[in-house]
């Protein structure tokens, strides 16, 4: 290797270890010990939100399997007029970005009158 590509190599070895590695390995130094691990346990705030988060996954799985096992049921074994249509609408949300799909379900609402304030 030549000296140009040996200095860049250092320099970005040190920059990337002095602002990325020595931060990140002092965050989880800190985080991993005992004490902190206790705290967070011992927390009952913790234990609220692990608790939501938990009966919402579960809640939000069954409802995905009682509505979206039917649907593919039926794109999987029947031929019908508008089943392509059907399946992109199921499948465009997980394909392009949460705020991309918000976006064109709100210009869908617009376009066709179903975003009248009712207040």
């Amino acid at each position: 290797m030549r000296w140009p590509t040996t200095a860049a190599l250092v320099v970005v070895g040190g920059f990337l270890g002095l602002f990325f590695a020595f931060p990140l390995a002092t965050m989880f130094w800190r985080a991993l010990s005992w004490e902190t691990i206790a705290d967070v346990l011992g927390s009952s705030a913790v234990w609220r939100v692990v608790w939501f988060t938990l009966w919402q996954a579960v809640a939000s799985t069954l409802l995905t399997l009682v509505v979206g096992l039917p649907i593919s049921f039926v794109i999987a074994r029947f031929r019908f007029p508008g089943r392509a249509l059907l399946q992109a609408a199921v499948t465009v949300p997980f394909v392009l970005p949460t705020v991309v799909v918000a976006t064109a379900f709100l210009s869908l609402a617009e376009a066709f009158g179903l975003d009248d304030d009712p207040v």
